[in-house]
């Protein structure tokens, strides 16, 4: 019996794994992230003979501590206090505990398909429907008012834009890249912007599509509550302007977004237009949050690198940043308002 199983027999009832509908005998299948920020490994708990996991149990790669999966633990836990989501749209908390020496995040699993690329290409209307539907309704459940957290331009900004620019060295294109987007966000202080829980990273492989044809999200370990408003709509856009231009490769992705939102034929337009719209935004603040929301991720990304004990430097980082989406939709962001 591994640690998970062992972890699960022995608390079952003080977990109340019952009232989850988790079954006594199980089976497990261990994942393994093969990105390079990846810092944890994932067992699908399933009943046996079952083929549709009941619980995910995320553990440290490496052991010792654990602050994305505390994190993740905090964003569901705000989730489930503040109904921020709608009720098995994501999944609950059920432990995050240390165990033999072992950290283990416990939560819920959602039945559902993956929103994959090739289902976004197959009913592109839908996922787009879909995805605004349930960004939208989180928006109105978790929304406050900026001017009540008067730290979130530091926190939300500013942090982010230092740990870019520490890393990213004083001289280099990058280092250009931040001192613009100060420049850009810096309006922004000032305006009575509706904070929100954001998640971080919406899009594949971290959306659920329910049979009814509802949307979920897991894998909360980048969310903040409160967070920046349309920062998980611009993620999507970038996914969905992807997975249609089949898209492979940063520059490949960043141009594919750029042209649904500027090109001949912008779809993605007039969905950012009712996005906002419904969402009490400003349309003129789009260009800001939309650098913001790409650097942030490239942030989030190099933090994660580090925290695996394989960040890149030097040439390496240089090379790194030219094939990571998130520099490359940044800087095309930046680009773009530039030109505007």
């Amino acid at each position: 019996m591994n640690l998970v199983h062992d972890f699960l027999a022995q608390n079952r009832e003080r977990l109340e794994l019952d009232r989850h509908g988790v079954p006594r005998r199980l089976h497990s299948i261990l994942l393994t992230p093969r990105f390079r920020s990846s810092s944890h490994v994932i067992f699908l708990l399933l009943p046996d003979g079952g083929q549709h996991p009941v619980l995910v149990a995320k553990l440290p790669r490496r052991g010792g501590p654990a602050p994305a999966l505390a994190r993740e633990a905090s964003a569901l836990q705000a989730i489930q206090r503040r109904r921020a989501a709608a009720p098995g749209s994501v999944p609950e908390l059920v432990a995050l505990e240390s165990y033999r020496g072992q950290t283990l995040l416990i939560e819920t699993a959602l039945a559902g398909s993956h929103l994959t690329p090739a289902a976004v290409r197959r009913d592109h209307a839908f996922a787009i429907a879909a995805a605004s539907e349930w960004l939208l309704d989180v928006h109105r459940r978790s929304a406050v008012a900026s001017g009540e957290d008067p730290t979130w331009f530091a926190r939300l900004v500013e942090r982010p834009l230092d740990r870019l620019e520490a890393t990213l060295g004083s001289r280099s294109e990058g280092a250009r890249l931040v001192e613009r987007t100060r420049n850009l966000v810096d309006p922004l202080r000032e305006a009575a912007l509706p904070l929100v829980l954001a998640h971080g990273d919406f899009a594949h492989p971290n959306l659920i599509r329910f049979p009814e044809g509802r949307l979920g999200a897991v894998d909360w370990e980048l969310a903040e509550m409160p967070g920046l408003p349309a920062g998980d709509f611009f993620h999507f856009l970038a996914y969905a302007a992807a997975a249609r231009a089949r898209a492979r490769g940063a520059q490949a992705i960043a141009s594919a977004l750029d042209r649904a939102l500027h090109g001949d034929h912008p779809w993605a337009r007039p969905l950012l237009y009712d996005y906002f719209a419904a969402a009490g935004l400003d349309p003129a603040w789009a260009p800001p949050l939309i650098a913001l929301t790409f650097a942030r991720n490239l942030a989030d990304r190099l933090e994660g690198v580090t925290a695996a004990e394989v960040a890149p430097t030097g040439d390496t980082l240089n090379a790194w940043l030219l094939a990571d989406r998130r520099y490359a939709l940044w800087k095309q962001a930046v680009l773009r308002a530039d030109a505007d």
